[in-house]
């Protein structure tokens, strides 16, 4: 997780592509990474500076329970990431099959680096969401990303 909270302190945009978990133990989502797990908490804990984050992987949007038990703040890794200072992020709420979130990608990052000033954030997720809807008619495969923190 170290390398994932280096580069979302040095960079602008950073994309993250990690199988995202329901740990039992924390009742929490976690992104499973090459060196381990990252928690919620791991990340609010940080100090981090980019405009945008991109968390492509299973439910990185869908909030715990943690908190409902006493076990800590609760919240997603969406919220994780804006708490410790990310502008905004774009995350899941419920698992994407594989090639829906490579689809997603190759739509959405294209146009966020060659939006104009007059079109936020919030738009160019609903028209990456809209063209992978004439490719695929399953609301599961397209309609997962959301949007959190700065809609600009």
């Amino acid at each position: 997780g170290t390398a994932i909270l280096s580069a979302a302190s040095a960079a602008d945009v950073v994309h993250i592509v990690a199988h995202g978990s329901y740990d039992r133990e924390s009742r929490e989502i976690v992104l499973q990474v090459a060196d381990g797990q990252l928690t919620a908490d791991t990340i609010r804990s940080e100090r981090l500076g980019c405009e945008l984050l991109v968390l492509n992987c299973c439910s990185s949007g869908v909030v715990s329970d943690a908190g409902a038990h006493g076990q800590g703040w609760g919240g997603s890794l969406a919220t994780a990431f804006l708490a410790a200072g990310v502008r905004r992020v774009v995350a899941t709420l419920w698992p994407v099959p594989d090639h829906a979130a490579i689809a997603f990608a190759e739509t959405f990052h294209p146009a966020w680096n060659s939006r104009s000033v007059d079109v936020g954030t919030d738009e160019i997720v609903c028209e990456a969401q809209e063209s992978l809807s004439v490719e695929y008619s399953d609301l599961f495969e397209w309609g997962s990303y959301a949007l959190f923190g700065d809609w600009r």
